[in-house]
């Protein structure tokens, strides 16, 4: 996905830089709780059995993968929507559809 693509996605929406601000502000609250909402998360995930099967299928290991997910929770309440979240993120997705995830889930 392109810069201007993202930035197009946020328009739509109506994402601003208050709503940025508001995000990075909430980081402090939410921070504590990311381990939790990952592990409830991995447990969800891994609990049905297309995804559990594309997560097996792959060489990459569950801590790393929870690790990932911490990184991306954490990068949603940065404050820094930029090129490089928008990277970021597109390579997540990319990876997602590489070992078979359903889109849907």
């Amino acid at each position: 996905m392109s810069v201007a693509v993202f930035e197009q996605m946020k328009q739509y929406v109506g994402f601003s830089e208050a709503d940025a601000a508001r995000l990075r502000v909430l980081r402090e609250c939410v921070a504590p709780h990311l381990p939790r909402v990952v592990e409830r998360f991995w447990s969800l995930v891994t609990s049905h059995e297309p995804t559990r099967a594309a997560l097996a299928a792959t060489e990459l290991q569950a801590a790393d993968l929870q690790a990932t997910l911490l990184g991306w929770l954490q990068g949603l309440f940065s404050g820094t929507y930029d090129d490089q979240y928008c990277q970021r993120r597109a390579q997540i997705g990319r990876a997602h559809v590489r070992v078979g995830v359903p889109q849907h889930f």
